[in-house]
């Protein structure tokens, strides 16, 4: 239904064409938000099932790798004795590849994201070294806490 105003209320038309890209813009937030929230639902359903540690681990990194739309996902733990991170499961193009890697800490890409504990995402990693040459050209990311 379209709205007719009579001449005097031109200014409150003009209000009310201004209000509707706010609402858009408000409602794509909300949709955003909404999404963000089924995703974390996603991996809290998960974790709360009575699974294997490895079943699990399998579990979580697949939907992780999926929400973060990712070739790979991968869990890196400290070992204590030599301070390397060491590949404890993986999910993805290096799955096999990376079990049992180490890496020294503050060294090479995962190294230094651990010792930094801050999260990266590259966008269109190109080709080439060990790393990235499995990438397919989804969004490469890692993070560490």
């Amino acid at each position: 239904m379209a709205w007719r105003f009579a001449q005097g209320n031109v200014e409150l038309r003009n209000v009310a064409a201004r209000a509707q890209p706010a609402h858009a813009r408000l409602y794509e937030a909300e949709r955003r938000a909404r999404i963000r929230l089924e995703h974390l639902q996603a991996v809290t359903d998960v974790a709360l099932l009575h699974l294997e540690l490895d079943d699990l681990l399998r579990k979580l990194l697949g939907l992780i790798r999926e929400i973060l739309q990712a070739d790979t996902s991968a869990i890196l733990l400290r070992d204590e004795d030599t301070g390397d991170l060491v590949s404890t499961a993986a999910v993805g193009l290096e799955e096999a590849a990376e079990r049992e890697v180490r890496i020294p800490f503050g060294r090479g890409f995962a190294g230094r994201v651990a010792a930094t504990a801050r999260p990266v995402v590259l966008d269109g990693v190109p080709c080439g070294r060990r790393a990235s040459s499995r990438c397919s050209g989804r969004r490469c990311s890692r993070a560490a806490k």
